[in-house]
């Protein structure tokens, strides 16, 4: 996932301009329910749907209609979908409206056009995204969420994919047989797990306890905890004893915002990496602006080290945020633990 997508907490964009003025996405919901999968409308990336590739039509069904400039598409999973087409119900026409090929990321936008009238827009009350192909030629088709770009929004072009050849995409010749499953569920375990314990301090400050990520429910019902993409819960589980080695990049994305100081992060014990190299970075909605939040420096004879957080200025702060995006500056490497250092909560050095 891009570092700068702002993808947990939806928000509705009140400015019109062309696409490519922006320099974030502004992810709208849904004005009305949909009909078709829940779980790639409800505003929730922690939830999706996984269809089989040769029958991988996801419908959008609504009792109004309504003025849509196009969709943007979150699929994390490690087959993210590269390839889509978007037909949709149009003066009792089901013409194919926009179209997507080669998709590098999996964040993605699709731009509508009404194939009648040239407008860049459409009327509709029923959309199907059909998915043409993932990365690999995987099995399954997994969308997590879908956003609506109304008409007159302003539009964010990521830039990630590829003009389409005419009458493109097309499907691939072979698939795999293997299943894509949400990468956060496929990773095995360093070491084995055992009962976590009540409660945890920094090595060597007794005064300074380790925190849980926030547990329950929001308002909505929706999870308060981390939700992990291309990482394991092993890493967000307050048991040390349990590892994951995670891709280049991984995110923990949220439901709901909170206040954080920084976070401590652990190595597990007798890693011969140690502590690696990493960035952070977030994106906050009220200002739109993503920056990096906070950084580590690898230490290979080190098992526990600190990071404290910035604000987009540069300045150390208590930061409200809802996405956290890491990036190792070398090697992937195991991390046993990442703890969350909440407003009000002790930060020692170490």
């Amino acid at each position: 996932m891009p570092s700068k997508y702002s993808l947990a907490t939806p928000f509705l964009a009140l400015c019109s301009a062309a696409v490519g003025q922006l320099t974030q996405p502004q992810l709208n919901s849904w004005r009305q329910p949909s009909f078709g999968y829940p779980e790639t409308t409800d505003g929730n990336v922690g939830t999706f749907k996984s269809l089989d590739l040769s029958q991988a039509r996801f419908s959008l069904l609504f009792n109004n209609y309504d003025n849509y400039a196009g969709l943007y598409i979150q699929s994390s999973s490690a087959n993210f979908i590269t390839d889509y087409k978007v037909d949709a119900v149009i003066r009792n026409a089901d013409p194919i409206v926009g179209r997507v090929c080669g998709a590098t990321s999996n964040f993605t936008l699709i731009t509508f056009t009404d194939p009648a009238t040239g407008n860049p827009w459409i009327r509709t009350d029923t959309m199907f995204v059909n998915v043409v192909n993932t990365l690999g030629s995987n099995s399954n088709a997994i969308i997590n969420e879908i956003y609506p770009i109304y008409q007159g929004d302003s539009i964010f072009d990521p830039g990630n994919t590829v003009p389409c050849p005419p009458g493109g995409p097309s499907p691939p010749a072979t698939t795999t047989t293997t299943t894509a499953i949400p990468s956060s569920t496929t990773a095995p375990p360093t070491g084995t797990a055992t009962q976590p314990p009540a409660s945890l301090t920094v090595p060597g400050h007794p005064e300074a306890t380790l925190a849980r990520w926030a547990a329950g429910t929001t308002s909505g019902g929706f999870t308060l905890s981390p939700i992990l993409i291309d990482a394991t819960g092993y890493i967000d589980d307050y048991d040390p004893s349990t590892a994951d080695t995670p891709g280049s990049t991984f995110s923990f994305l949220f439901n709901a915002a909170q206040r954080y100081r920084g976070l401590y992060v652990q190595a597990p014990a007798g890693s011969a990496a140690g502590i690696p190299a990493l960035h952070i970075t977030t994106y906050d909605n009220s200002i739109r602006t993503s920056w990096t939040v906070g950084t580590l420096a690898a230490d290979p004879t080190a098992e526990f080290a600190v990071i404290r957080f910035v604000d987009h200025t540069g300045v150390e702060a208590t930061v409200s945020l809802d996405e956290l995006f890491f990036a190792f500056d070398g090697p992937a490497a195991p991390i046993a633990e990442i703890y969350p250092i909440y407003e009000g909560d002790t930060i020692v050095n170490v």
